[in-house]
């Protein structure tokens, strides 16, 4: 069960900028940040938890994106408690990716997995924001974010990615 909660998941693999051609539209004065997420992952809820956690120290720092896969598996992400979780966010928008084209234009692989772009769309983090699978509590992720949005340099600009696998 150790091995399991500290084994990352598959790291994002993003291009330098922010996506081109994407149906949502980043802050182009503030950070955008964007977390996907699995809406079967139980480990998600940490990360989304803490998502919150570090947006409520920069009220109005950023423009936050949750954007759920599209579950084959019958779940809708609009009726989880995980998607409850993420609308309480401050300035996030949460939706539904429903054809998986912003998954893929992210490279992402892994639930949880967060990105942070500059107000200029140069992407400055990539990676997860809790230390292991299902994890709450401050880790390099959270520090790094919270660097970012309070206008610091991050001490890393990627870390692990604890999370179910996107479909």
């Amino acid at each position: 069960m150790l091995r399991y909660e500290t084994t990352p998941g598959v790291a994002a693999t993003p291009d330098t900028t922010w996506p081109d051609n994407l149906p949502i539209q980043r802050d182009r004065d503030r950070p955008a940040v964007v977390m996907i997420a699995q809406p079967a992952c139980t480990c998600t809820r940490a990360s989304v938890g803490e998502l919150e956690a570090v947006i409520s120290r920069y009220p109005g720092r950023a423009k936050v994106f949750v954007i759920f896969e599209h579950n084959r598996q019958g779940v809708d992400p609009r009726q989880s408690s995980l998607w409850q979780a993420a609308s309480r966010i401050a300035d996030a928008t949460v939706l539904v990716d429903e054809t998986g084209g912003m998954c893929r234009q992210f490279h992402a692989a892994t639930s949880g997995q967060v990105f942070v772009y500059d107000r200029n769309g140069i992407l400055r983090y990539s990676g997860g924001i809790t230390s292991s699978r299902g994890h709450a509590g401050e880790s390099d992720g959270s520090r790094a974010i919270g660097a970012l949005l309070g206008g610091q340099s991050a001490e890393t600009a990627t870390t692990p990615v604890f999370g179910c696998s996107l479909d």
